[in-house]
């Protein structure tokens, strides 16, 4: 699981890095099956397959459409919001 609170230019900032046997780089698919990204400032979740997240070492949330300099914003990984029913919770799982 990876956290962000740090925001650049109304997106939130992901740090998708790993640090593993003695090296730091994105995350392969032999690294992890998927990753999950909490938004603490929007108390939200991201679900992400493998396949988004490998070759990449950051990435920029925006999990409210937002309107700026007069062009309107969709959320790019929207699909990937609290999808935790891709894995078979429906409201998230219990902590």
């Amino acid at each position: 699981m990876k956290t962000t609170a740090h925001m650049e230019a109304g997106l939130y900032a992901l740090r998708t890095r790993c640090f593993t046997h003695q090296r730091q780089g994105a995350y392969t698919a032999a690294d992890i099956d998927f990753l999950v990204a909490y938004v603490m400032p929007e108390d939200c979740c991201y679900i992400f397959p493998v396949s988004v997240v490998a070759g990449r070492t950051s990435i920029m949330l925006r999990p409210k459409e937002f309107i700026r300099k007069r062009y309107y914003h969709r959320d790019p990984y929207a699909r990937y919001l609290n999808a935790w029913h891709e894995f078979g919770e429906p409201s998230g799982p219990e902590f």
